[in-house]
């Protein structure tokens, strides 16, 4: 396993996963969740503390790495959503009704931006 778990961190490039949301004009739109290998997310996958992988990829913006609520939080932003759809299909509904209203927690640190 130890083996095997080196090999992916060396050759993975991204992972992105897609949720389909319904968008205001009728139509559906993805919500895309992107993780970059980075040398933070390849140590992460080395070490097999896939535990912090989500942390990583909060934080990871910079890097093009975002998750579910914050694909949301930006279709809601970009008015091709609505709040309330965003909601229905966030992974941690209560994180993203705080970001609607300003309130931002770093959760690599636990801290509010």
């Amino acid at each position: 396993r130890d083996q095997v778990r080196r090999q992916l961190a060396a050759t993975l490039q991204a992972v992105v996963c897609q949720r389909f949301v319904n968008s205001i004009d009728g139509g559906i739109t993805p919500a895309l969740e992107i993780m970059i290998n980075t040398p933070t997310v390849r140590k992460l996958l080395e070490e097999n503390r896939l535990e912090k992988l989500p942390a990583a990829v909060e934080t990871g913006v910079e890097d093009g790495m975002q998750n579910f609520n914050q694909a949301l939080y930006n279709l809601v932003r970009e008015r091709k959503i609505t709040e309330k759809e965003a909601l229905a299909k966030a992974t941690n509904p209560q994180a993203l009704e705080m970001n609607f209203k300003g309130i931002f927690l770093d959760e690599a640190r636990r801290i509010l931006t």
